[in-house]
């Protein structure tokens, strides 16, 4: 029931004529009238003055649905959210409709060029996204398999609904916004009428002048948005928490791992003031990560941000990092790039039958005539602590495959910290040298047969 019912139900009921309320209340008859008739409303002072001269409560005077209880408004009605999914929907059929022809063509060009927008943005953020983050940040971390499984389509949905949020909320302040259908109650049929015509005399002849129509553009002054876009901004907000949360739990391993290995270049400091100056970017690097796990936190948990602070600490940060890569750099480039001298290589002999299609490897290979020698005869040199590999596959030729083995990760290590004393870093791969015995005319056999399956 409406307020100017209720009202002068109440009055009626404490035996109170319009007039008798109105001294009560220090106001006219005339205004009591007119909230009776619904042409105007009290404020609030004057409704709790009503509640105490007709001895009744807020709730046996204000209209329905204007008071709601505090649950009840925490409480998601998905039936309103239906309703107001459907009258979007006849709002937006109505206005369509209405338009004119041109009008109607230009909408739905406009529509096709912000959906074809869209996708297009939609496409290229998941193509970074997939090929940065997915591809090549996760493979690190070796979780490509679930991420493919489980995130990759959670965040493919999320583009989805953003899009249509996004084209739904530009479709509503783009046009319907500007379309609002006014009905009067109080008139029961509705006449358009047209505007007066003038008449104009030119060479004795009357013509008519019709006024020119007035557009009329009524939009809605509080820019009200359908609750069902409110659940869609919510489940948007919800995905991209989950997401910026998984960042977040990334960014502080990426942190840890920093502290780690800033902790372990502490241990190296007597080995070279290079590593100083790697530290004093390790610390760089561990201050902006904070930011970016302390602004995350904060959007996460909606808290506020203190942008200042942050702002400076970032500024203190690339400082570091600037000073630090720039000063290891240079002492990066003071450092000797050496091959290990051959006298100080161990040798290694293997005897290779020498058959018509054999291949030998093209790389850090010397060939030494020996007329002497029937088969192939290789001398293979190595750093020490090292070993090597030979094996051979048979196709049109057999081609044998000769490399270094890796060095365990302890001994890369010594080796390492010995060159670092030095100011030296020795390029183990040029260190490995294969020198191959071979007749002249075995020499040529092989020759062409390189020649043959390498294409030169």
């Amino acid at each position: 029931m409406k307020f100017c019912d209720k009202l002068a139900k109440q009055r009626k009921n404490n035996n109170l004529s319009q007039e008798q309320l109105a001294d009560k209340l220090g106001v006219s008859r005339q205004a009591v009238s007119k909230w009776e008739q619904g042409t105007s409303y009290p404020d609030m002072d004057k409704i709790i003055s009503m509640c105490k001269i007709l001895n009744c409560n807020l709730d046996d005077l204000i209209e329905d649905g204007i008071i709601e209880g505090k649950s009840s408004a925490n409480k998601i009605n998905f039936n309103n959210y239906f309703n107001d999914f459907l009258n979007f929907i006849t709002k937006s059929y109505n206005m369509f409709w209405s338009m004119k022809f041109k009008e109607k063509i230009k909408c739905l060009f406009e529509l096709f060029i912000t959906f074809l927008i869209l996708i297009i943005s939609g496409l290229v953020i998941y193509f970074i996204v997939d090929d940065l983050f997915f591809d090549n940040f996760m493979d690190v971390l070796g979780i490509n398999f679930i991420i493919q499984k489980l995130i990759s389509p959670v965040f493919i949905l999320s583009l989805i609904v953003i899009g249509i949020m996004i084209f739904l909320h530009l479709f509503k302040i783009r046009y319907l916004d500007y379309f609002i259908t006014v009905y009067d109650s109080d008139v029961k049929e509705k006449i358009k009428e047209k505007a007066l015509e003038e008449e104009k005399v030119v060479n004795n002849k009357k013509y008519i002048i019709e006024k020119p129509k007035e557009k009329i553009v009524i939009r809605d002054p509080k820019h009200s948005t359908f609750n069902f876009f409110n659940v869609l901004g919510k489940i948007i907000l919800y995905i991209l928490k989950f997401f910026i949360f998984i960042l977040m739990i990334l960014a502080i391993f990426f942190t840890i791992a920093l502290i780690a290995i800033g902790a372990i270049w502490i241990t190296f400091i007597k080995y070279g003031d290079i590593f100083i100056y790697l530290l004093i970017t390790i610390i760089g690097l561990v201050c902006i990560s904070f930011i970016i796990i302390n602004f995350l936190y904060n959007f996460i948990f909606n808290r506020a941000t203190k942008l200042k602070l942050n702002f400076i600490l970032f500024i203190i940060s690339l400082i570091f990092i600037g000073v630090g890569l720039g000063i290891s750099t240079i002492k990066f480039m003071n450092y000797d790039y050496v091959t290990l001298d051959k006298s100080k290589l161990e040798i290694h002999e293997k005897i290779i039958p020498m058959k018509d299609n054999i291949v030998l490897p093209h790389n850090n290979i010397n060939y030494i005539i020996d007329n002497n020698q029937n088969d192939i005869k290789l001398k293979i040199y190595l750093p020490k602590n090292t070993s090597y590999t030979i094996y051979y596959n048979k196709d049109q030729y057999e081609i044998y495959h000769i490399y270094m083995d890796n060095l365990s990760i302890f001994d890369m290590y010594n080796i390492t910290l010995n060159e670092l004393k030095e100011n030296k870093i020795i390029d183990y791969d040029k260190s490995f040298i294969i020198d191959v015995y071979i007749s002249e005319k075995n020499y040529e056999i092989i020759k062409e047969n390189i020649d043959n399956y390498y294409g030169y």
